[in-house]
């Protein structure tokens, strides 16, 4: 009798302590949800961190409305270009480092694995030369020689080093 009992106890004491551990876990994460959905969505942040940095860029190079759009649809065009590849290039990657995490790799594999690997970044990197170029482009002569000064000078930070138009071109 004093054994069942102590048994109905410990059964009601687990009971009560599961039914607050998940109570506690659902709220939780009904928490997390809520913080979540109240959050800005990652595009929208991405969205704004490119909107300060060309208009970061405007401010430098003094650009115009026209440039700024043209600035824009460059940076379209090259997301795009880097879209198109990326997933690509991520199983390229995948498959190189299966290949090297064997106990016994093949260098005869692991070597067409990097030949493969870099003849799919070769988009990319048309892409940025594309973008540098079509940037250098669009600026008048006084915005290219402060473009140049900045690259001269190795000031290499913000969204000029971010874009990469601070580096010789990519060839």
């Amino acid at each position: 009798m004093k054994l069942k009992s102590m048994a109905t106890i410990f059964a009601a004491g687990v009971l009560a302590l599961s039914v607050t551990v998940s109570y506690g876990q659902i709220r939780g994460g009904q928490r997390v949800r809520d913080r979540l959905q109240n959050r800005p969505k990652l595009a929208d942040r991405l969205n704004q961190g490119r909107e300060k940095s060309i208009e970061r860029v405007r401010q430098i190079l003094n650009l115009t409305e026209a440039q700024v759009a043209s600035l824009r649809s460059l940076l379209d065009e090259r997301r795009q270009a880097v879209q198109a590849v990326s997933q690509h290039a991520r199983a390229k990657r995948e498959a190189l480092r299966n290949l090297t995490a064997q106990p016994n790799p093949n260098p005869t594999e692991i070597g067409n694995a990097v030949l493969a690997l870099r003849q799919v970044r070769e988009p990319i990197r048309q892409a940025q030369t594309n973008f540098q170029t079509g940037f250098e482009n669009l600026l008048t002569p006084d915005q290219n020689d402060k473009l140049n000064t900045l690259k001269s000078a190795g000031r290499a930070r913000g969204p000029l080093s971010r874009w990469r138009l601070l580096t010789p071109l990519l060839r």
